[in-house]
């Protein structure tokens, strides 16, 4: 099974907005690039549900990923009950090769419940997953989250589209009593922050639209945010932080586990 598949919640009859199959999968963001970004919500009775968000330009192959469509080949390269990361090639139903690699935190003894992430590449484009359990039971009180992220940045040199991706840490504090929170991701260069997370009790979901991302001590741009808790309790969480204006210059995907 497809990691991604796990963390979508693989399902045959996936479709787009209007209608929601076993997966129902919804545009949050546009760029006139023609990258996307994505968020994908179990809609069914399934056990273990899960949620996920992508930014990728490719979008159908991503959905292909999800569901199990696309061939592919899982090698897992590391797995101490806790931390596990992943590793998944193949291809689309069109001969579009894939290559990703996923890390994430186990939420239970049993390794039911996660959250991941993975930053990959479709054809040669690059795109960021999050993704995890859905979560089960609202905390109640103030909590910290820690945990590891990924920023990437796109520019432009002499005419050659230049692409530098970094791995590095998340901190997110969550106040379930008034639904408020502030998240953080940072590598040695770049850096996103969010002091105006709001939290969606409902369906475990946060977002943001006020934070900042770009470079640590230098230049940086609004960006918008959106993720989900998951597990019991609300015992990890996962998302993504994207520019917020019409570039995609910015991605940070994140994961994390309550401390």
């Amino acid at each position: 099974m497809s990691i991604i598949g796990l963390l979508a919640g693989c399902g045959g009859s996936s479709t787009t907005n209007g209608g929601c199959g076993l997966t129902c999968f919804a545009t949050i963001k546009t760029y006139p690039s023609g990258t996307l970004v994505l968020t994908a919500e179990d809609t069914d009775a399934v056990s273990n549900p899960q949620n996920a968000l992508a930014a990728h330009e490719n979008m159908d192959a991503v959905k292909e990923i999800w569901d199990e469509t696309a061939t592919a080949e899982l090698t897992i390269t590391s797995n101490d009950g806790v931390f596990f990361t992943i590793t998944e090639t193949g291809a689309s139903t069109t001969g579009q090769t894939f290559e990703n690699a996923y890390s994430g935190y186990f939420l239970d003894a049993e390794q039911v419940d996660f959250v991941a992430m993975a930053e990959g590449t479709i054809d040669g484009d690059y795109g960021v997953i999050s993704g995890g359990a859905k979560m089960t039971g609202v905390p109640s009180g103030t909590f910290s989250y820690q945990g590891k992220s990924i920023i990437a940045t796109e520019g432009s040199t002499q005419g050659f589209i230049v692409l530098n991706n970094e791995s590095g840490t998340s901190s997110m504090t969550a106040n379930f009593s008034n639904n408020t929170g502030s998240l953080q991701t940072n590598t040695s260069t770049y850096s996103y922050n969010e002091n105006n997370i709001v939290i969606n009790p409902s369906d475990g979901s946060f977002s943001g639209s006020t934070g900042t991302i770009g470079v640590t001590g230098g230049t940086t741009e609004t960006a918008n945010v959106k993720g989900y808790f998951s597990g019991t309790n609300a015992a990890g969480m996962h998302g993504i932080a994207y520019s917020a204006g019409n570039e995609d210059t910015f991605v940070s995907t994140f994961i994390g586990t309550k401390q």
